[in-house]
Formats: structure tokens, C-alpha cells, sequence
């Protein structure tokens, strides 16, 4: 292996000049081929002479260097050849290796190199770099014109040959000379000269590539974020060359430590605006889609290139080991189309599976898929099913299981709600955008931590909001904090205003005290605290004394009181019109007893509170209450201008008199209303007349034709059958208008009502009739499928050849564990001892049941059984299915019927009856014929309405009945069948019998979900398990290869070329095509969960080449 790297590096002392090496590469000519073959013989015979005279020429030099070593000595040598080995840019390990040589082998090696040098003319390195920074900087002040371009791009190519072959110290000084600076601008500026200059920007591409193949190159591009950018610009570039070389740079930097990673990312997010695009990535997935050159094969190498920066970005970097970040970029991706243009190149070339193109594009599908599912298997939704990653119903759907029964679950409720207050026009796509940045910020802020994602991902920095989840959580915090810190400040300053207000009741019954009240004078007795509290009370206390007062008269209660009055009759309530205030009452019966209370100045609004007798005041807390001395702290005006009653109070002017009399004439009209009927009746019946919207003509018309206009709804009209006016309410509002003389206009709104619906003929019968019509056909829309599907189940259960097999093994089963019992040997069971499978518990595992075992026992031997409840999908239906209410649900619509034809009937009757009448009354007067046409012309439509219902509900219901008889057929022979009727109980009803059923089916389903969670869950432990198993073998390996990691050496050209190609991925790779085919052979997608026995192989991969090459 020394020996091999010796003479690697051997072979790059002697490696030909670039002008040389392009003389070589281009064809000869017909005529230089024929002198060439003539002059063969020639050119042999001078060849061997030279070489003669090279070997002896380099056996003098030999000699005498060997003469010159041993002058040297060790010392200077290791010196020198240490010198060499810093020219040659090596890491640490192969220093030493070469290091642990013998000095003859250095001495060599140094000779070469002196040889090398002074053959190619590279003597001065120093001054070779000048020479060629100026002429680049002379380049750069002045871009060359069309006619000087050719020779430019020679120049740049050289210095590219240059960059990637000279020494280290040749680099070294390029580049602290500001070196780089004049490559990026002259880059930038091909982009302003049009499609030729295309031609320099190839190599400038190269010469930056070369950079990147030392160790010190790498270093000042990573400081350069401009060199990034204009590496991503160049993408704009038409050429396929260039852009091949673009994005072998872009992934090649992406996959190397530390920092290129984000640096590529944070270039791709920057030159969005130079690129032209409305998001980033957008030319990448523009270019896929693409033909490009004029050949398939550059367009199929751009494609390669930008698979592999895909694949890259998806595959280093934070994404290695955060599945939240590499879900984040590859949703932006999928957002462009690229799943759509993956599935159009790989129909376009199907054969192409083994290329590297296809390499790249199973890789890019694979990792997608393995994604999805180990994230479908960290969440805690408890779903089996793929999550649709690209249907908005489909995650909502996930995220609401996932958050069902969690305190979270309101805030998306929320969430939602607001988003849907958000239009969806272009004016508001901003806003959409905007909810956009914010979430990814604050999810990868959770998955990653900190704002460690706003530097995973540079597109949060050019965000102008910063989020920090934990600031925010902290603020949320401090608000509820503070939210409950004003409560109780509310809280403690209503108890300080409670604690006030009794302060000064104290402070003022303790200046009476120190006035000369007697302490006696709390403690007598108000008796008139009741009748003087209303403010209509015509017994008014005089004026209270002035504050100047000394004292207050005593007050002694009365001795003698008389006897109250009896209650008022009847005759004079009605003489009245109404029932006397209590306060008048009072005031009539105990005159001499009176509150002083003061007199407002205006009618106050009442207060309607329940005055406790008087009689009753003694021992309670109103004993010892004297309110009349806080009349002095009640500022009258302002509650006479809070709670005035009316407008037309104090000295106004004529003017406003008039038009307080004018605003106040409805008020008294609506106190002129007449009303006979309940309050709350009364209250509820106009309640339904406002949501009704109608007046009471327009019922009327409405009710009398049957409602042919559909103008009242089907439950407003069960509404107005509660309100059907009796024969006392109508008698009594009849007696009230004649014995107050007053007209119909007078009644109150709901009195009203009844009144004119009284007028209409068999009103009662009429509404009942029209509610009837208009719940026929709901009713039919609920009986026929209950009908229908009690039927169909019943085919279904006398026709599953499955549910006879699946018989058939719960009753062999059944025989099994019932051997040499009483219940053995039996030849058939009860359908509703299928409740009883449950109640049969495993003896090793407690949890499971009899069901458990028949569901493992029919997917190991009759897998057709699985399929049984999709087969009887109806029986869940029929089980909901009473048959009692069902036969009454019949009944009574049959009763309706019958009713509806009785009274069509009876109208039609006295439509008879009514047309005689006319006739006889026209041929006694038929002067009077118009007048008695018109009043015969009143609207009544029942009888046409009517009939023309009766002929379609006679046809409805017999089918109906006809459906019926088929259903209790059906159901009947297959009771029988299954041997489910009873001699005492008769047959059962549909909900018990097909219960049964349901719940069977339900129990095997659940059953079958529990087995296959289980198992899902050992299959996810055994993996867990043998990562645990290869990565503790792995371990000692990958930390080696994680140290040559660091000590990368200059074989940049190697890791793009394994890019490329997908070689850096062929482990990765592998293992999932070996899981896919393992998950196909399965027939269901295999679950991803916890860390990957290749996690971290990639990086592994990336070390071993960058330290290995």
C-alpha cells in the first residue's frame, strides 16, 4: 500500500503542463498521420538515443545527489521533505505514513519534486501567482469584448489547470491575495453579456472547483457567503455544462462538515431574486422537468446533477438526523411538483432502473417513504393508515384523532375556524404565506430547539419576524398570570367598596348617636316601611328637618291600631278595571302608619318586589332596619333623571307637551288592548306569531287554501296546533267585545289570533289535515329504508356461504370445548349465544378471548372469513330497527290517512250543502246573484287540495304496505332459518336479533385490529432490537471513520464524482430496496420506528472518502 502511494505521488511530480496536455488531446490530420507512420522508424532509433542519454545522465545526477545527501545530513533532510509534504496539502495520516520512510526514499521524492520544478519552468511560485492575479484582476476591470474572449477563456482555463495542480504555497498566497474576489465577479458579470458568455463562465466554474480540492480553498469559500451565491446563480445559465458543474459543486460543498450544509442552503434561499422565482427550489424542479443541450445525454447529466443536490440536501447536514427538518424541505419540494415529474421521468425511460439517474430518483421515493412512515408511527393518532401528506382533509382528519380527548383540541378547533374567516383572494395570499413562515418556524423550533432552526434553515433569517417559541410560552404564561392577578384585584376591590359603603353606614348612625338620639330609636319597629315604599303613595312623610337640627322628635309606636278592611269583591275589581296597587291597599288601611319617604319630583319607574306583611316583620332582619336616615346620602335629582317613567314630566314647553302627547297616544292605544287569555298561553302564542311573520289575514288565507304556496313551515305548523282556540276562549273574547261594545281591532295581538282562526270552519280539523300533508312524504322517507334494509339484511344473512362457515367453526370450536359436558355434542347453537364468545377467556393470556382465537384460526385457514362484514355491511342498519315503534310509526301514518279521507268527506258534504243553499237562495232573489257569488268565492281549497293528495298517498301507502308484507316475509324465514323464534315469545324483533349480529361482527373486527396492532408492535421491537444489535458493532467503526471525517484531505473531485453516480448512497440504498421488497412480499408497508441501523452511515460514508479518496 506505501509503495502504491508512493508512486501516486511520484506521478504527480511528473505530470505534463497544461498547454502540453491540450496539444496532446487534439486529432491529427490525414497528411500528419502519413509522415508521422513514415518518420515511425526514425523517431524509434532517436528515442532510444535519448533514452540512453537520459539514463546516463540521471545516474551522474543520482550519484552526485546521493554525494549531495550525505552532505545534507538527516537532519536537513526530514526538514526538506517535511516542507514537501506541506506543499502537498496531506492530511495527518498519510503524513506519517510517508514520514515513517527510509531517507532514501525522501531523498528521491525530493529530487523529483526539484526536477519537476525546474522541468516545468515553476521555480518562482511567488512570481508565477503575481503574473497570474494581475492577469485576472485586468480581466476583471475590464470584461473582454467578443474578439478578446477567446483568448480569455484560454487564460481562465490555464489558471484552472493551475489551481488544481501547483503546491500548496501557490494556493496559499493566490488566495490571501484576494485571489477568489475576481473569480466570483467576473462570474457575476456573465450573467449581464448574454449566451456567449457562457463560454468563460465554464471555466471560472472549474477554477473555483480546483479551489475546493485543497484544504485551505474550502476554507476561504466557506467564509464567502458571495461565492455561494454566485455558485447558485449560475444555475441561470442556459449551457448544460455549466449547469452540471454548478450543482456538482452546490452537492459536493452540501455533504462536507461543519458548514456546508447550510451555506449551500442558505445560497439557494438568497438567489431566489436573481433566479426569478416565486419560492426557492423552484429552478431545480423547473430544470428536472426540462430538456436540455442538444443531446439526451446532457440532459439526462443535469438531471443526475440535480438529483444528487436533492438527495444531498435530504441526506447531510442537520436533515441526517432530524426527521422533522428533512420532512420540513422535502414538503417544499413536493409543494413545486417534483413527485410529479419523478413519476414522468420514470415513465418516460422505465429501462433506465439501473442508471444513475434512476439510483437517484428510487433513492429520493424511498427515503419519502420510509419518512412517512416513521413518522405515522411516533404520532399518537393510533392509526394504522397511511397519512395522505398531500390532501388537506386527510391531515385534518389525522390531526383531529391525534388531538381528540386532549385540552388541545379547541385551540385547532379554533384554529380552523379562523382560517376560514381568511377570503382566498389574490389581495390575501400574503396572509397565507405569512400563517406559512410562522408555523414552520414554530414547529422546527419545538422538533430542533431553541432557534437552532432559524440557522438550520436560512430562510426564517431573512424572515423580518423572529419567533422564539420560548419567549412566547414564557409571555402566554405571564398573561394568564396577570389575567388572574386583575381578577383578584376586581374581587378585593369590590370587597373594599363593600367595607366602605358599611363604614359609612356606621359613621352615620354614630353621629346619631353623638346628636342625642336615644339608642331606643333603632330599635322600634317600621310598620309603614312597606306601604310607604312605593313612589304612588298619596300619603307622603313632610320634609325632613334641616341638618341644623338638634334632635328628633320620639317617635312612639301606636297603641290602638284598627282592624284592616276586608279584601275588595269582584264587582269592585271590575268597576276598577284593574286590581288596586298594594301600596293603595296599605295606605287605605293603616293611613296613620307611613314611611317618611321622600316625595320625587317626576313618576318613577316601579320596582316589582314582594312586601313582606307587617305583621311579619317582628323578630326578622327588617326589625332593626331604619333606612330613613340614608334619604340625607340619596342625591334625588339623579335618581328622578336615572329612572323617570315618562317623558312629559316638569315645566316644558307647549311644543314638547304636544309631541310627548302625540308619542304617547300608541302607548295608550296598546294600553286599550283587550286581553281574556292566560299570561303565559298569551306570551307563548305571540312568541309564535312573530316568528311566523304573517298577519292574521294572510293565515287566514293561507290555512283556507291549504297552503298551496308552502308559505308555513311543516314545525311552525305543529306550533299553531297547540294554539287551536277552545269554545270557552272563544266565548269569552265574543262576551268581552259585546259587553265593552268594542270591535276585533281591540283585542290584544294573540286574543286576536284565536279570534279570527275561530272564524275559520273546523279549523282544528283543517291545520290537522294540512300537517298531515305536509309529514307524509318524511315519514315515507323514513319507513322505506327501514323497510328496505330489514329486508336486505335478511337476504344477505340466508345467503353468506361465509357466515355458514364461520358457523360451522364456532360451532366445531364450540364441540371441542365443550367434550364430555352437558352442553357437548351439540348440532346446532342459538344466534344469540354469540354474546357469549367474549365471555371465554384465554387461560395463558387473560386479555384475549374465544373471538381472538377464532379470528388467527380464520386468517390461517379461511382468510375468506376476513372478508365477512364487509359482506353484511347492512346488519349494523337493521339492528337500529324496533319493531314495535315501526309498526306504530305504520299505524299511525295509516291512521292520519283514514282520518284525512273522513274529513274530505265531511267538506265535501257540505260543499254539497252549500252549492243547494246557493241555488235555492238564487232562484228567490237573483237580483242578489253577484252578491252571493262573491260571498260563496271565499278561498277554501280543501277539497281539490285534498283529493289530488288522496291519490297519490292511496298508491304510496299501498306499496308501502306491500313493502311491509315483503319485510316481515323476509324477516320471518329467516328467523326460522337461523332457528331464532320462540313458541312463548313469538319472533323477535329486528333490533335483537340483528344486534346480535352487529355485535359479533363488530367484536371480530375489533379483534382483528387488535391482533395486527400487536404484531406490528413485535415486528417494531425486533427492529429496535437488531439496530440496537448492529449499531453497538458498528460503533468502534464509526467513530474511526468520524475522526478521518475531520482530516479531510484535497479529493473534493472524488466525493462529487461519487455523488454522481450514487455511489455515496449505495448503502443506503440498498437497505431500502431490501425493505420494500421485504414489505411487498408482505402485501403492506412496513413501519419505520425509532433509529434506522444505517443512521448515520451516510456521514460515515462521506468521511471515509474525503480521508480515503
Amino acid at each position: 500500500m506505501i509503495e502504491s502511494l508512493v508512486e501516486r505521488a511520484w506521478g504527480c511530480f511528473f505530470e505534463p503542463s497544461d498547454h502540453k496536455s491540450v496539444e496532446k488531446l487534439k486529432m491529427p490530420s490525414r497528411e500528419e498521420e502519413i509522415s508521422r507512420r513514415e518518420q515511425k522508424p526514425q523517431t524509434e532509433e532517436r528515442s532510444k538515443k535519448r533514452q540512453n542519454f537520459e539514463w546516463r545522465r540521471r545516474s551522474e545526477s543520482e550519484g552526485s545527489e546521493c554525494a549531495r545527501s550525505r552532505a545534507m545530513g538527516p537532519e536537513a533532510i526530514d526538514e526538506a521533505f517535511r516542507q514537501m509534504l506541506a506543499e502537498l496539502d496531506l492530511n495527518e495520516e498519510k503524513q506519517r505514513e510517508l514520514t515513517a520512510q527510509s531517507r532514501e526514499w525522501k531523498w528521491k521524492m525530493l529530487v523529483a519534486q526539484r526536477e519537476k520544478r525546474t522541468k516545468t519552468g515553476h521555480s518562482d511560485e511567488l512570481r508565477e501567482c503575481e503574473n497570474v492575479l494581475r492577469q485576472l484582476n485586468a480581466l476583471n476591470g475590464r470584461y473582454p469584448d467578443a474578439y478578446e474572449l477567446p483568448l480569455a477563456v484560454q487564460r481562465v482555463e490555464a489558471l484552472a489547470a493551475t489551481l488544481r495542480t501547483e503546491s500548496f504555497s501557490f494556493l496559499q498566497h493566490f488566495l490571501r491575495s484576494d485571489g477568489l474576489f475576481p473569480l466570483v465577479s467576473l462570474l457575476n458579470q456573465c450573467h449581464c453579456h448574454g449566451p456567449s458568455a457562457e463560454f468563460l463562465a465554464l471555466p471560472l466554474l472549474a477554477s473555483i472547483r480546483a479551489l475546493l480540492n485543497s484544504t485551505i480553498g474550502r476554507q476561504f469559500v466557506q467564509q464567502s457567503a458571495e461565492t455561494f451565491q454566485s455558485i447558485a446563480w449560475a444555475l441561470q445559465f442556459q449551457s448544460a455544462r455549466c449547469k452540471v458543474l454548478s450543482l456538482e459543486i452546490l452537492s459536493g460543498l452540501c455533504v462536507v462538515a461543519d458548514f456546508g450544509h447550510c451555506s449551500v442552503l442558505r445560497a439557494l434561499t438568497e438567489a431566489k431574486t436573481l433566479l426569478g422565482e416565486r419560492t426557492r427550489f423552484q429552478r431545480l424542479v423547473d430544470d428536472l422537468h426540462r430538456e436540455h443541450g442538444n443531446s439526451p445525454k446532457e440532459t439526462n447529466r443535469v438531471r443526475v446533477a440535480i438529483m444528487s443536490l436533492v438527495n444531498a440536501l435530504l441526506k447531510s447536514g442537520p436533515t441526517e438526523h432530524s426527521l422533522e427538518f428533512r420532512l420540513h424541505l422535502r414538503h417544499e419540494f413536493l409543494m413545486l411538483g417534483i413527485l410529479q415529474v419523478v413519476e414522468q421521468l420514470r415513465s418516460a425511460s422505465p429501462e433506465g432502473d439501473g442508471s444513475s439517474l434512476g439510483d437517484h430518483l428510487d433513492l429520493f421515493e424511498m427515503m419519502r417513504q420510509e419518512d412517512e412512515q416513521e413518522m405515522r408511527s411516533l404520532s399518537d393518532s393510533g392509526s394504522t393508515s397511511p397519512i395522505d401528506f398531500e390532501s388537506p382533509s386527510g391531515m385534518a382528519e389525522v390531526l383531529t384523532q391525534r388531538l381528540d380527548n386532549t385540552l388541545a383540541l379547541p385551540h385547532l378547533i379554533s384554529l380552523f375556524q379562523h382560517l376560514l374567516m381568511v377570503p382566498s383572494d389574490e389581495k390575501h395570499l400574503p396572509l397565507w404565506r405569512l400563517f406559512d413562515l410562522v408555523l414552520q418556524q414554530l414547529t422546527l423550533q419545538s422538533a430542533i430547539g431553541g432557534l437552532a432552526s432559524v440557522g438550520a434553515d436560512p430562510q426564517f433569517g431573512q424572515f423580518p419576524i423572529r419567533l422564539d417559541m420560548d419567549e412566547l410560552l414564557t409571555r402566554l404564561k405571564t398573561q394568564e398570570d396577570c389575567e388572574q392577578l386583575e381578577r383578584k384585584v376586581r374581587e378585593t376591590e369590590h370587597e373594599l367598596e363593600m367595607e366602605r359603603r358599611r363604614v359609612v353606614e356606621l359613621e352615620n348612625r354614630l353621629s346619631d348617636l353623638q346628636d342625642g338620639v336615644s339608642v331606643a330609636s333603632f330599635s322600634r319597629v317600621s310598620e309603614h316601611s312597606v306601604s310607604s315604599s312605593s313612589p304612588s303613595d298619596p300619603c307622603h312623610s313632610p320634609p325632613p328637618f334641616g341638618p341644623r337640627s338638634s334632635a328628633l322628635p320620639p317617635i312612639r309606636p301606636p297603641t290602638n291600631l284598627a282592624p284592616p278592611p276586608p279584601p275588595p269583591s269582584a264587582l269592585q275589581l271590575r268597576s276598577f278595571g284593574a286590581f288596586p296597587s298594594s301600596s293603595s291597599l296599605l295606605c287605605s288601611s293603616s293611613s296613620s302608619t307611613t314611611k317618611k319617604v321622600p316625595k320625587p319630583k317626576f313618576t318613577l319607574k316601579t320596582l316589582n318586589w314582594k312586601q313582606i306583611p307587617t305583621d311579619k316583620i317582628k323578630g326578622t332582619i327588617w326589625e332593626n332596619i331604619e333606612e330613613e336616615r340614608l334619604y340625607k346620602q340619596i342625591d334625588m335629582e339623579e335618581i328622578c333623571e336615572h329612572f323617570v317613567a315618562g317623558k312629559g314630566a316638569g315645566d316644558e314647553s307647549a311644543a314638547d307637551g304636544m309631541g310627548t302627547m302625540q308619542r304617547s297616544r300608541p302607548l295608550l292605544r296598546q294600553l286599550e288592548q283587550i286581553s281574556v287569555l292566560e299570561p303565559r298561553r298569551a306570551q307563548n302564542c305571540t312568541i309564535m306569531l312573530s316568528r311566523l311573520k304573517l298577519s292574521h289575514r294572510e293565515i287566514r288565507q293561507t290555512v283556507m287554501s291549504m297552503d298551496e304556496r308552502a308559505k308555513l313551515p311543516k314545525d311552525m305548523i305543529e306550533q299553531m296546533l297547540k294554539f287551536v282556540p277552545s269554545k270557552a276562549e272563544l266565548q269569552l273574547i265574543h262576551d268581552t267585545l259585546s259587553h265593552q261594545g268594542k270591535s276585533p281591532s281591540a283585542l290584544a295581538l294573540a286574543d286576536r289570533f284565536l279570534y279570527e282562526m275561530g272564524q275559520i270552519p273546523r279549523y282544528e280539523q283543517r291545520l290537522k289535515c294540512l300537517h298531515t300533508i305536509r309529514s307524509f312524504g318524511d315519514c315515507l322517507g323514513v319507513l322505506r329504508p327501514t323497510l328496505n334494509v330489514v329486508t336486505r339484511s335478511s337476504v344477505q344473512l340466508n345467503g353468506s356461504k361465509r357466515l355458514r362457515q364461520f358457523f360451522a367453526l364456532i360451532l366445531a370450536v364450540g364441540n371441542l370445548l365443550n367434550y364430555g359436558k352437558r352442553a357437548g355434542n351439540a348440532f346446532g347453537f342459538s344466534v344469540f349465544s354469540l354474546d357469549e364468545i367474549p365471555t371465554v377467556r384465554s387461560s395463558s393470556r387473560p386479555e384475549r378471548n374465544l373471538m381472538h382465537f377464532l379470528v388467527e384460526l380464520a386468517e390461517q385457514k379461511f382468510p375468506e372469513l376476513l372478508r365477512l362484514k364487509r359482506e353484511l355491511g347492512a346488519v349494523s342498519e337493521a339492528a337500529k330497527v324496533n319493531r314495535v315503534e315501526l309498526e306504530a310509526e305504520l299505524h299511525q301514518l295509516d291512521c292520519s290517512i283514514r282520518q284525512l279521507a273522513e274529513e274530505l268527506n265531511v267538506h265535501e258534504r257540505m260543499a254539497d250543502k252549500n252549492s243547494s243553499n246557493r241555488s235555492k237562495k238564487t232562484e228567490k232573489s237573483p237580483t242578489d246573484e253577484p252578491t252571493n257569488e262573491k260571498q260563496g268565492q271565499n278561498g277554501d281549497r280543501f277539497v281539490p287540495v285534498v283529493r289530488a293528495f288522496m291519490e297519490t298517498a292511496k298508491r304510496e301507502m299501498d306499496e308501502l304496505r306491500g313493502e311491509h308484507r315483503e319485510m316481515a316475509q323476509k324477516f320471518s324465514e329467516c328467523v326460522c332459518f337461523f332457528a331464532a323464534s320462540d313458541q312463548k315469545k313469538g319472533v323477535p324483533s329486528p333490533d335483537a336479533f340483528f344486534g346480535t349480529f352487529a355485535r359479533c361482527l363488530n367484536l371480530f373486527a375489533e379483534c382483528y385490529g387488535t391482533i395486527w396492532a400487536e404484531r406490528e408492535e413485535l415486528e417494531r421491537t425486533k427492529r429496535q432490537t437488531l439496530a440496537r444489535t448492529l449499531n453497538s458493532r458498528k460503533g468502534t467503526a464509526k467513530h474511526r471513520r468520524k475522526e478521518r471525517m475531520l482530516r479531510s484531505d484535497r479529493d473534493f473531485e472524488s466525493l462529487v464524482n461519487m455523488l454522481q453516480s450514487g455511489e455515496l448512497f449505495s448503502e443506503h440504498l440498498g437497505r431500502l430496496r431490501t425493505s420494500v421488497r421485504a414489505a411487498n412480499g408482505k402485501k403492506r408497508k412496513a413501519t419505520t420506528a425509532g433509529e434506522t441501523p444505517t443512521d448515520g452511515a451516510f456521514s460515515a460514508t462521506v468521511q471515509s472518502v474525503m480521508a480515503n479518496g
